[in-house]
């Protein structure tokens, strides 16, 4: 599981006669150019991204703004390819605002290659970025296999231990996580992280506990942070506290049938409450997206084990193909 978003609120109309905008001035509707614009800005600053792309995706001749706003929105959503698409459309200063952003995407997809790609993208149009996103580009081209490429970029940043403990993790490598943790420095420490690394480690190690622990140290410091809802969840759930499982994906309702890190455990949680149905929309969901994803496999192998429909072992191949970790199996969940 790997890499970072956000969410919450909604705009109300001020009752009676009177314009609140004083005299002379129009209040802006709701449903002007003028209104979806600002609407859709402070639901983008909450992490609505879903709400900020229903706004936005009626608008029939919609403005330079606010076809920013909707690729922030797509791509907030996880619909990488959607939100890249608008790119012609965008300045040049919104382009780079918006690079960043995909890399984490197309990260969360699991596509490496093409978050190296935007990473190096962002760190070519902001210079001043370079040291802050060596280190995870360094993790995005080990994960994409271009080790010679990692290591070029492996002196730039002082947080390197913490990449080298998240790329050990992915592999299972127990000891290297412990021995890059212990070697970060204070100034480096992103205690969120750490956090983070323990968590996933200590769920597949089998110790739900404290990984669910970890979990909610990781959102006591960021407490809109995917990754960490997500283990704590699917710790939840696997302990036998489907309602509690359920609880802590309720933090992002609308967003979590959208993203791609946490709409397996929503498979999952469905599967668990007996709502087939609603899981195998929610699997269809995931796989039309294209991308390759062993959460999403695994959960599609969670769905057929109970179906009984003969389907579970195409996706323990696929499962199996992808996986990376040898604390892993498809009987964890």
């Amino acid at each position: 599981m790997a890499q970072m978003l956000l969410l919450a609120l909604l705009l109300a109309a001020a009752p009676g006669p009177r314009n609140p905008a004083g005299p002379g001035k129009a209040k802006i509707s709701a449903n002007s150019g003028n209104g979806k614009t600002k609407r859709a800005g402070m639901l983008l600053k909450m992490g609505r991204f879903v709400q900020a792309e229903e706004t936005l995706a009626s608008t029939e001749e919609p403005s330079p703004l606010q076809v920013f706003q909707h690729s922030q929105a797509l791509v907030g959503m996880g619909r990488c390819t959607e939100g890249e698409a608008q790119l012609p459309q965008l300045t040049a200063k919104q382009t780079g605002l918006l690079t960043p952003r995909l890399a984490t995407c197309y990260a969360y997809h699991q596509q490496w290659h093409r978050a190296a790609e935007w990473l190096m993208e962002s760190r070519a149009r902001s210079p001043e970025t370079k040291a802050g996103q060596a280190g995870l580009l360094w993790l995005t081209l080990s994960r994409a296999g271009q080790a010679q490429d990692a290591e070029t970029v492996a002196e730039e940043s002082e947080a390197m231990p913490l990449m080298r403990a998240a790329r050990a993790m992915d592999l299972g490598q127990v000891e290297t996580v412990d021995l890059e943790l212990v070697m970060l420095s204070k100034e480096a420490l992103d205690r969120t992280g750490v956090h983070l690394i323990n968590a996933q480690l200590e769920m597949d190690l089998g110790n739900l506990a404290a990984a669910e622990a970890y979990a909610k140290e990781a959102l006591s410091g960021a407490r809109d942070d995917v990754r960490a809802m997500a283990i704590l969840a699917e710790a939840r759930r696997r302990s036998g506290w489907s309602a509690g499982a359920a609880m802590a994906m309720k933090r992002k309702p609308l967003l979590a049938p959208h993203h791609p890190r946490l709409r397996p455990v929503l498979i999952r949680i469905a599967v668990d409450q007996g709502e087939l149905e609603r899981a195998q929309e929610l699997l269809q969901a995931g796989l039309d997206a294209g991308f390759v994803d062993a959460e999403l496999y695994a959960s599609a192998w969670y769905l057929h084990e109970h179906l009984q429909d003969g389907e579970a072992a195409l996706w323990e191949r696929r499962w199996a193909l992808v996986n990376t970790s040898p604390l892993r199996s498809l009987e964890q969940l």
